[in-house]
């Protein structure tokens, strides 16, 4: 019964080592295969968080600047100014004549350019400050409320190179010929004045322009450097007089007048601005971009191409 029994137990121990041994060996892979699954999602969260910030660096070194230069002890100094004086001559060369000596009739510059500095207008525009418009003849001027009617006050002690005195006589007389001209008489700007209805002169120094209605261009118009102011005087005998002569009131009476070879001006003593022509400049006849000089001028002239002299125009009779 004995050896039964140990047979028995013998046969129970043999079988619960190998439950055991198997249990055992269950728990050590299913612990191995968690501790693998913890691992691996470890190594996943590892691979997905941001990489720790780098490290706080060195700030980047400044550019070195370059040397200044060193301070100037004394300003350059300018270059003198040559003092004016009188006397000199003004002389320019173009290549066309003009076709009239009628500022109100011709259409082309080569009347303005020896024509002009005989001439004053009654307005002008101011050179050094285009499009502003200053008074040439003018002292001053109003427009009225209504804006159709410009009154203007003329300079006093102003004469015609013949000596006779200008008044606002012969502003009206000049813009009568250009507004309506006469039988006989072209006038190229009719056409821009006509918004003009009337000039009247009150007295000696007060003009008056009427308008037909009010017109921003008026005083545009009437600043047109052909409308030179003509003699009254000289108009009422020959309304074709400024065709072949040259009476005005500007800076340079007329001298000669050569047709192919020159135009010569002589300054006018007389001139109501007094001082003027102001300080001009000399240019050689050769090349119209030849250097220029400061210098007052007394006299000037205007010669044309290359051309032989022809007949003399005596006194442009």
């Amino acid at each position: 019964m004995a050896g039964s029994n140990d047979q028995g137990n013998d046969g129970w121990t043999d079988m619960s080592q190998r439950e055991m041994t198997s249990t055992v060996e269950c728990v050590s892979r299913r612990a191995f295969l968690r501790r693998a699954a913890l691992a691996s999602a470890a190594l996943g969260l590892l691979a997905c968080a941001p990489a720790a910030p780098a490290g706080p660096t060195a700030p980047a070194a400044k550019p070195a600047e370059a040397p200044k230069p060193a301070a100037t002890t004394a300003p350059v100094a300018a270059a003198p100014v040559e003092a004016p004086r009188r006397g000199g001559e003004l002389v320019f060369v173009v290549s066309a004549e003009p076709d009239t000596f009628d500022g109100h009739k011709s259409t082309t510059f080569a009347n303005i350019h020896p024509v002009a500095p005989h001439y004053n207008t009654l307005v002008k525009f101011d050179p050094d400050n285009y499009p502003k418009i200053v008074g040439d003849l003018a002292e001053s001027w109003t427009l009225s409320p209504d804006g159709q009617s410009y009154t203007f006050k003329v300079r006093d002690g102003v004469k015609f190179h013949d000596g006779s005195a200008f008044s606002s006589r012969d502003v009206k007389a000049s813009y009568d010929r250009i507004i309506n001209p006469p039988q006989g008489v072209v006038s190229a700007r009719k056409q821009a004045f006509a918004a003009f209805e009337a000039v009247e002169a009150p007295d000696p120094r007060t003009v008056v322009f009427k308008l037909k209605y009010p017109s921003p261009g008026a005083l545009q118009i009437l600043a047109t450097p052909f409308s030179y102011i003509y003699s009254a005087a000289a108009l009422e005998r020959d309304q074709t007089f400024p065709e072949k002569n040259i009476l005005g009131t500007g800076p340079f009476t007329f001298v000669e007048y050569v047709s192919g070879s020159h135009w010569v001006g002589k300054r006018n003593e007389d001139y109501w601005d007094k001082g003027k022509p102001s300080p001009s400049a000399e240019s050689g006849p050769t090349s119209s971009s030849a250097a220029l000089r400061p210098r007052p001028v007394t006299s000037w002239s205007r010669r044309w191409g290359t051309r032989s002299p022809s007949k003399k125009a005596p006194g442009l009779q």
